[in-house]
């Protein structure tokens, strides 16, 4: 049946150039899985996260599709990069410049691999 959400920053505020991945596309078609502690962000909460991230680290180019559950960690891709599968990266938000980056991954199949380990740990 696959989900109903959208998962999509506004085109209208979105970094010029920057596509979406077809692995993230394919994925959030479909029927999601819970990983906890990471939750998709969508529609309400996307947008205001995107535009927080800019304020935050005007010298980044970040978009948001995941955060993780009581912590500032976001999963973002980096809209800089305009591949077809461009990195990811967890950025502590609301840290000063410099003091944002919790790691780094290849792609969302890299992220998404994780994610679903730490959802192993976390018992989901």
């Amino acid at each position: 049946m696959g989900n109903k959400r959208q998962f999509f920053i506004s085109e209208d505020i979105l970094y010029q150039g920057f596509a979406y991945p077809d692995s993230y596309k394919s994925f959030v078609k479909g029927e999601l899985p819970v990983l906890d502690p990471w939750e998709y962000l969508w529609e309400t909460n996307a947008n205001p996260r995107y535009l927080g991230l800019k304020l935050h680290y005007p010298h980044r180019k970040l978009v948001p599709f995941a955060c993780r559950g009581h912590t500032d960690d976001i999963a973002c891709f980096d809209a800089s990069e305009l591949t077809n599968e461009p990195k990811v990266y967890v950025i502590h938000d609301f840290t000063p410049p410099g003091w944002e980056e919790r790691g780094m991954l290849n792609n969302f199949n890299e992220w998404l691999d994780m994610a679903k380990r730490e959802a192993q740990e976390w018992g989901t």
